[in-house]
C-alpha cells in the first residue's frame, strides 16, 4: 500500500494574517480520503489548534515547515519570506503558486464569494512608517468609511479595524454606520461600489 499524501498547513507569520488555507471541515474530508494532515499551531489563525485535531489532524509545532521532509506538500497562504537562502531551495523543494495559474496572460484562479463579500465591505490601507513596525496593513471599512466621513468628515479618519470572527459582527456594525450615514445624506445611499481593478473579486 502507498503511504499517504502528507500536507503541512504552515502558521502564517505577516501582521494581522488570521485567515487559514484549510479549515478544519476541509481537514475532515482530506483525511477520509487518505491524506495524511500535519497542522502548525498557530496563536493568530481563526481556528483553533484542537478544531483541527479533532478532525484528525496532526498538530506539530509554529514554524517547521522549512525542515519538512521533501515529499511533504506545504500549504500556505500569503508570500514567502525574502531570505537567502529562499526557504524551499534549501530542501530541494518545488513552489506550485496559484498566482501563476495563467491563460493568455490573465490569471485564471479568480477569488471566491467570501473574498467578493469582504472586498465589498473592507479596502487595505497600508501604514508605512511606525515606531516599531513597517508596512503595517490596517482594514478599512469602504461602505464604513463613506458613512464616518459623512458624520466626522475626514479628519480624524475612521479607526482601524482588524478581523471579524463571524461574518454576522461585520454586517451589523456595516449596517449600522451605514444607516447614520444615510440620515446624514439625506437618506440616499451609496449606489456603486467597485472593487478590484477587473471587477474579478467573486460575486459577492
Amino acid at each position: 500500500m502507498a503511504p499517504a499524501t502528507v500536507l503541512h498547513l504552515r502558521s502564517e507569520t505577516k501582521p494581522f494574517e488570521h485567515r487559514s488555507a484549510l479549515s478544519p471541515t476541509v481537514v475532515r474530508k482530506l483525511v477520509d480520503h487518505g491524506f495524511q494532515v500535519n497542522v502548525e499551531r498557530s496563536p493568530e489563525r481563526i481556528f483553533e489548534d484542537a478544531e483541527f485535531e479533532a478532525e484528525g489532524a496532526t498538530l506539530v509545532e509554529e514554524g517547521l515547515w522549512p525542515t519538512a521532509p521533501k515529499h511533504h506538500i506545504v500549504i500556505g497562504l500569503k508570500e514567502l519570506p525574502d531570505e537567502n537562502p529562499f526557504p524551499l531551495e534549501q530542501g530541494g523543494g518545488t513552489l506550485y503558486d496559484l498566482e501563476f495559474l495563467e491563460s493568455n496572460g490573465r490569471r485564471i484562479a479568480a477569488f471566491g464569494y467570501y473574498a467578493g463579500y469582504a472586498g465589498a465591505a473592507l479596502v487595505r490601507a497600508f501604514l508605512s512608517s511606525f515606531e516599531s513596525q513597517a508596512d503595517f496593513g490596517i482594514q478599512f471599512q469602504a461602505l464604513m468609511n463613506w458613512a464616518w466621513q459623512l458624520e466626522h468628515g475626514k479628519e480624524p479618519p475612521l479607526p482601524g479595524k482588524r478581523h471579524y470572527h463571524y461574518k454576522a459582527d461585520l454586517d451589523k456594525e456595516v449596517k449600522e454606520q451605514v444607516s447614520r450615514g444615510a440620515q446624514k445624506n439625506g437618506g440616499r445611499l451609496p449606489r456603486v461600489l467597485v472593487t478590484g481593478a477587473l471587477g474579478r473579486c467573486g460575486t459577492g
